[in-house]
């Protein structure tokens, strides 16, 4: 405690006389100065301070450090041990996205995608989401591949997309691992698989992606080739659900919603089945299925238009 104290006293000492800034002149310093910004920033050996945090970063980054200026963009970005300023903000992670820091080149990419103290450019954030996924950051190499997906910011071109949706799902980034799984199983960008999206879908759904295991439901019961017949996989479906399988109830739910393989002779009217698709749909929410709730939504907005005749 009593080394604690002295370290706080000291560096109140060096801060208030300007002297930690004199010494940051020299490039050599900068590294000390981030280990002080840090313990203030954690609580460790000093008592936790995130504005003398900030202010260690600020004297850091000032004197050229790319990893501070980064985090000045951050600080400045969430209103962290300063006043929040998006606008200031840019202006750091262009700092240190200009010096090759790929994080500040994501989040600048971020700033231009969201119009945020900047104005939006779909395609300077591709630009910068780029730079970012060619020194292997997985979050950029998602949004590039998003990007090339829809054509936001670029010209669509799905074997990009398949691409960069690639490389991010290898790191482990679990939106990216379910869309690998969609564009093989649709046969987007690359070859049609269903194995290979089988193998992505649970990736996706061993990290709790929900779409992910909707989709390893469907293909338990029906299958991705279409090979199982339907009115058997249908009985099983309806056991599972029954027995309070929320992935089971939330597919029940949606193969009435949308009258697929429920109703093959086509007795139930249209009101009928969004009953059904809502009662499911509510099954699944109460036992904690996310997306359930607003597929309820949705499915309810549906039946009342359809008694309304609009």
């Amino acid at each position: 405690d009593g080394v604690e104290k002295d370290l706080e006293k000291a560096y109140g000492l060096y801060h208030l006389s300007g002297f930690m800034k004199h010494l940051c002149g020299d490039p050599l310093y900068t590294p000390a100065m981030m280990k002080v910004a840090r313990a203030y920033e954690t609580g460790t050996h000093f008592k936790k301070d995130l504005k003398r945090a900030f202010s260690c970063f600020l004297t850091a980054a000032e004197h050229g450090n790319t990893e501070a200026m980064a985090k000045v963009g951050w600080s400045y970005s969430k209103g962290i041990g300063v006043k929040q300023d998006q606008t200031k903000a840019v202006d750091w992670y262009r700092k240190a996205a200009d010096k090759g820091s790929a994080s500040a080149q994501y989040n600048l990419a971020c700033k231009y995608d969201d119009g945020q103290g900047v104005k939006q450019d779909k395609y300077e954030a591709t630009k910068w989401y780029r730079k970012a996924a060619e020194q292997g950051k997985s979050n950029a190499q998602f949004c590039l591949g998003y990007n090339y997906y829809y054509g936001e910011g670029a010209k669509k071109d799905l074997q990009k997309a398949f691409k960069w949706y690639l490389a991010s799902a290898k790191q482990g980034y679990v939106q990216a691992q379910y869309m690998v799984g969609e564009m093989y199983r649709a046969g987007e960008g690359t070859t049609k698989n269903y194995d290979h999206a089988k193998l992505w879908y649970t990736k996706a759904a061993n990290q709790g992606h929900e779409k992910a295991q909707d989709e390893l439901t469907y293909d338990k019961y029906f299958g991705f080739k279409k090979d199982k017949d339907s009115k058997t996989a249908l009985k099983r479906l309806t056991q599972a659900a029954q027995k309070a399988d929320k992935y089971a109830q939330f597919l029940l739910g949606s193969l009435y919603e949308k009258g697929k393989h429920v109703d093959a002779e086509g007795k139930l009217l249209l009101i009928e089945r969004y009953n059904k698709a809502m009662d499911w749909y509510t099954k699944a929410h109460r036992n904690g299925h996310k997306a359930a709730s607003k597929a309820g939504a949705r499915v309810t907005k549906k039946s009342l238009k359809s008694y309304l005749g609009r």
